[in-house]
């Protein structure tokens, strides 16, 4: 369906380019919201205890932005952050297949290999200075490196050597 094709357009870009990672969950959204069953699935999922814990936990820090002494930027910044919670319910539905959920984890692993390989050409001294600060990138690398090492461990032949070796290029870029 769509919505997961959008998803997984998103996943793709978290670590190239955050303008575009939005441009694609509003996409998902709106294509969630216009097809009857994920509408369905959306109402089942916000009824959930999941959702409802995330929702609260939002609001719970809109409240506290409320009487913080923290500058408004700070505090926008925060909120920002807490905010991918309310993503919850869309990853649920837009991932409810096996195979899209497969495709969504291959995509940001191929968008990590495009990350590192930059990084690598590049060779600067701070290795997160192709998209994300070395922070960010740094978490990103090591979950595509663990995702390459586990699939390197579960498959056999050529996709072992492959993914072998992309676990070994993520983790030299760490």
């Amino acid at each position: 369906e769509l919505a997961s094709y959008s998803l997984i357009g998103a996943l793709f870009f978290i670590p190239l380019s955050p303008s575009l990672k939005s441009v694609f969950i509003v996409l998902s959204v709106l294509c969630l919201l216009l097809t009857p069953s994920a509408r369905r699935a959306f109402s089942l999922m916000t009824s959930q205890p999941l959702c409802h814990a995330a929702i609260a936990f939002f609001l719970l820090s809109v409240v506290a932005c409320l009487w913080s002494l923290a500058p408004a930027v700070t505090q926008l910044t925060f909120l920002g952050k807490y905010s991918k919670l309310l993503c919850l319910p869309l990853f649920a539905i837009g991932f409810r297949s096996r195979q899209g959920r497969l495709w969504g984890l291959y995509a940001f692993v191929g968008a990590m290999t495009i990350t590192c390989v930059l990084s690598l050409i590049i060779n600067s001294p701070d290795p997160g200075a192709v998209f994300h600060n070395h922070i960010v990138t740094g978490f990103m690398m090591a979950f595509a490196a663990y995702l390459a090492g586990l699939w390197a461990i579960s498959r056999a032949g050529l996709q072992r050597v492959g993914w072998g070796l992309l676990a070994f290029l993520f983790s030299i870029q760490l």
